[in-house]
């Protein structure tokens, strides 16, 4: 509604200016000089207003994305999100909510822009009739140009957002493969050629982005200074116009051309953030078919743990372009309260699988879960999740104790020393004070977190890999023992046969397919 006040108290502003010159000359009249005040102030009250609210409402409008984007995240399941990739998340959550963020103002503002020349043309018309044709030829002119060169802007735009996902995961490629890279000079090389061959790509598209915009902004240019040239120098000859209606016409068009040259310049900000809208939708639409179980309230459950089987149970990773795929199954397992479970196997053979699976991040595509005699079905997994702290091969260290109940803090600095970490980092306000340690230290923080979730069943794959030879001999012997005495049940991967004796059960894996020797 502003906008519109703004853009017609744009064009009235103009109208008083062109009276007012009118006038210059004659007795003095305040009347005039009153009405510009008025109108001016009202115009820029107006366009402040409206581009304010705009700003904020965009502002509004990302947050409830964000907020969306956070929550389908965490309710979709760990394939989908395999699927489509953290780091495509994370590039549209950074590029194209800054993106459209930084391009609000502009947009807007160009917006008002357009308003007042609609009512600046109207003007026009009511100066001249033969005036506003020619404007409206101009205007027309100009529209076509953009057109014809739409396709051209939008397609380069979108090769150039793709190349610079593209670029961006090659440098987080090189961040995290940063000693590899140094110890090895040659492939130091050959991904640097890479990325500058990307970067060369990106910088082409967007240069052929530039000529395009570049294009259509000096045409429209060109077209209204042809047309003030046609109203200034032709048509008082051939038309016979009357100086006072050449000046009212040209003073309008001049006055019209910034707002114009806004407009034109705004266009492929709009087709970017138009794409940056597209794409945020695109998330959202993938994240939305990653979500199969109903949403549930997470509540914890002091039941102690009742025993899980898996019956028949096969899974099939989703296949891309008809590529071959693993396949696990069919598992058949029971596991028992209180026990230490052993699953070792070869690398590929499927245990880490396995563990997702009894786990619940992956539903078996056939075949069927029991927990405490109960078939699952999806709207249980949830809750069944629940009875689960997980110390994956590619665990995530979280800054602090997330979801742990601040009575449990007292615990962690007796962890600490049991686990013999406690002179690399203490624990504090809910998190450790120090993350920056070893593999295998990272891994006893990971396990003392794990505890203290106080989750029945604790997962492990392969933690004790990355332990010194005294300390893995006490995992073993000492704190796996000590672990089901204080109630848990443990599921673990491992390679170290020479500790399988501290299990109370040992299955082997082997091309997906699970046996007890």
């Amino acid at each position: 509604m502003f906008g519109v006040i703004s853009g017609i108290a744009g064009a009235l502003v103009l109208a008083a200016i062109n009276h007012g010159a009118q006038a210059v000359g004659g007795a003095p009249d305040i009347q005039p000089v009153i009405l510009f005040a008025g109108l001016l102030g009202l115009f820029l009250y107006s366009k402040r207003y409206s581009l304010i609210n705009a700003i904020l409402a965009v502002e509004e409008m990302l947050e409830q994305v964000r907020g969306r984007v956070a929550d389908k995240v965490a309710r979709s399941e760990l394939v989908a999100i395999e699927r489509i990739g953290p780091s495509y998340i994370f590039n549209r959550l950074s590029q194209d909510t800054v993106l459209i963020s930084d391009s609000a103002h502009v947009i807007f503002a160009s917006f008002g822009a357009l308003i007042m020349l609609f009512f600046a043309t109207i003007y026009i018309a009511m100066i001249s009739f033969e005036g506003f044709l020619m404007t409206i030829v101009a205007v027309g002119l100009g529209v076509l140009t953009f057109i014809s060169r739409r396709g051209a802007i939008i397609d380069s735009v979108h090769s150039a957002t793709q190349k610079e996902v593209e670029f961006l995961a090659s440098v987080d490629q090189s961040l995290k493969g940063f000693k590899e890279l140094k110890l090895n000079r040659t492939k130091a090389a050959d991904i640097l050629r890479t990325q500058r061959r990307i970067g060369a790509s990106l910088a082409e598209q967007k240069k052929r982005a530039g000529r395009n915009q570049t294009f259509v902004m000096m045409f429209s240019q060109g077209f209204f200074y042809t047309l003030l040239g046609v109203i200034v120098f032709v048509w008082p000859v051939v038309m016979h116009e009357p100086l006072e209606t050449v000046v009212k016409v040209s003073a309008t068009i001049l006055f019209i051309i910034g707002p114009i040259d806004l407009v034109v310049g705004s266009l492929p900000l709009f087709i970017e953030a138009d794409i940056a809208v597209d794409n945020l939708q695109e998330l959202e639409r993938k994240l939305d078919g990653g979500i199969r179980a109903k949403s549930r309230d997470l509540s914890e459950s002091d039941d102690p743990f009742k025993g899980l089987m898996l019956r028949q149970v096969e899974f099939e990773y989703p296949t891309v372009d008809d590529e071959s795929s693993f396949r696990l199954g069919p598992i058949d397992l029971e596991i028992h309260p209180g026990e230490i479970l052993f699953i070792v196997g070869g690398n590929g053979s499927g245990k880490s699988t396995l563990l997702k699976l009894i786990t619940g991040l992956y539903y078996p595509d056939t075949g069927q879960l029991f927990y405490a005699g109960h078939a699952l079905t999806e709207d249980d997994y949830e809750s069944y999740r629940q009875n689960f702290s997980a110390v994956f091969t590619d665990f995530h260290l979280f800054d602090r104790l997330y979801g742990v109940s601040p009575v449990a803090y007292r615990e962690a600095d007796h962890l600490l020393k049991w686990l013999e970490i406690s002179r690399k980092t203490r624990f504090e306000e809910g998190r450790f004070t120090n993350l920056n340690l070893s593999t295998g230290q990272r891994k006893r923080l990971a396990l003392i977190a794990s505890i203290l979730e106080k989750r029945p069943v604790l997962v492990f794959d392969e933690i004790a890999a990355d332990q010194d030879p005294p300390f893995r001999r006490r995992f073993y012997e000492e704190v796996l023992p000590e672990l089901r005495n204080m109630g848990f049940t443990v599921v673990a991967v491992t390679h170290d046969d020479r500790y399988f004796g501290a299990a109370d059960r040992v299955l082997f894996m082997d091309e997906g397919q699970l046996s007890s020797h």
